[in-house]
């Protein structure tokens, strides 16, 4: 996914879900080029980049959100990981919005 310029950061979640879905940070330099891509275009793209994985593997749903996963922030580790339980608490209604719409 982050193989798209447009992505700066992406989170694959799902664990205990019907399905996959994504949190999505857009790429700065990209926003204002981007600011006419409804959550459609956003997932077409994610798609695109994923089209030779199996259906299982594949994201139904994106949410993209503002605020980048830094170390200052408590998003990211030391070493550029990100800290996926954070990161999940601190977007709880955008995940549950993911998951609320079948």
């Amino acid at each position: 996914i982050q193989l798209d310029p447009l992505f700066e950061q992406a989170l694959v979640i799902g664990e205990g879900q019907p399905y996959l879905a994504a949190l999505l940070v857009l790429a700065a330099a990209e926003k204002a080029r981007a600011g006419n891509l409804d959550e459609k275009a956003i997932a077409a793209r994610v798609a695109s980049q994923l089209k030779h994985f199996p259906g299982y593997a594949q994201i139904r749903r994106v949410a993209t959100l503002d605020e980048p996963w830094t170390v200052d922030n408590g998003l990211l580790t030391p070493t550029m990981k990100p800290k996926r339980a954070q990161i999940l608490e601190r977007y709880k209604d955008q995940v549950g919005a993911l998951y609320a719409r079948r």
